[in-house]
């Protein structure tokens, strides 16, 4: 099976011989196709995994590092061996990666190795991709950041009424020319059960099926009628985000020099060893260009309180006009 779509700055052909992987096709936001768009192939084939892999290295993907049995530095990419049932070949030459998988469990997940790979290609281009969730008002964008967990959805979700539009809830790609964004991400993923209040927001504003679900549900954000999607934007603000393990309360600070590094590194999508990434470069885009902040996220264990929004009113209108020192 083959299918063709267009992410406007790159064209993704998919070539796949199950069914299941078209969920990961269809998490895509589709563009008018651009003139220079850069082609990119990603094919799933089932094969047998080398099962005799024993040590390790290094490996520039954002999973779990026990997962990754080898990681191996080609002439024109790199190859990844995921425990013994999973076998990834990235070739940035072709811009092509190669996904082979012994068998298929319910909840595999390979979208971050395809999210990953189109990280690297259009990063050759000058576009950065960046882990995080984007709330528009005015079309003027904040984007919140952070590794899993660090409370990008719990945020969101509370700040939506604030907003115009979202633009992603995880995915995210920067022109690193202009502060031009655009969504590669149309699905709201979400962990429900964490915080009753939150659940609530969920079910009353991810209206419509699920698109599917492992750890997270996951909802479809061009079918939502209570959010309205915005897939372009202009990037006005930076938050990064952390839940506090000792703290009930919220706190939320301007930050600068060194801080931001930390941050941007705790939280930016790893890139191969192929690729020729410059991370003080990125750091001198991202400092010289957009207002920074730290957003603390209680921990709901200690606060006696859950059942409201933990942001007041204006939070966002206040982020977006520079209020927050």
């Amino acid at each position: 099976m083959t299918e063709v779509i267009s992410l406007g700055l790159c064209i993704l052909k998919f070539d796949y011989d199950n069914p299941v992987f078209r969920k990961y096709i269809e998490t895509f936001p589709t563009y008018k196709e651009e003139e220079d768009a850069i082609r990119i192939t990603i094919i799933f084939k089932q094969g047998i995994v080398d099962k005799n892999t024993k040590t390790s290295d290094s490996c520039c993907l954002d999973i779990d590092p026990s997962l990754i049995r080898k990681y191996v530095v080609t002439e024109n990419g790199d190859c990844i061996y995921i425990n013994s049932s999973l076998f990834i070949e990235r070739d940035f030459s072709r811009n092509i990666m190669f996904i082979i998988y012994d068998k298929i469990a319910r909840d595999d997940d390979y979208s971050g190795f395809i999210e990953t790979f189109i990280a690297n290609i259009l990063y050759k281009i000058k576009w950065l991709t960046l882990h995080g969730a984007v709330l528009v008002k005015d079309n003027s964008a904040v984007a919140f950041l952070g590794k899993s967990r660090s409370g990008k959805s719990s945020t969101v979700i509370q700040l939506l009424d604030q907003a115009s539009g979202i633009l992603c809830n995880d995915l995210f790609c920067l022109n690193l020319n202009n502060t031009e964004i655009k969504s590669i991400d149309k699905v709201f993923g979400v962990r429900t059960g964490n915080n009753l209040y939150i659940d609530s927001l969920v079910r009353q504003r991810l209206t419509g099926n699920e698109f599917y679900r492992n750890e997270q549900v996951y909802y479809s954000l061009e079918e939502n009628e209570g959010i309205e999607y915005i897939k372009t934007s202009n990037l006005k603000k930076i938050v990064f985000c952390s839940v506090s393990d000792k703290s009930s309360d919220i706190t939320i600070k301007r930050i600068y020099g060194i801080e931001i590094f930390k941050n941007f590194m705790d939280s930016c999508i790893c890139l191969s060893k192929k690729i020729e990434i410059d991370y003080l470069y990125l750091f001198e885009i991202i400092r010289c260009n957009y207002d920074c902040y730290k957003l603390v996220l209680p921990n709901f264990n200690l606060k006696t309180d859950i059942n409201k929004n933990i942001f007041s009113a204006d939070f966002l209108e206040n982020l977006l006009s520079g209020g927050y020192k």
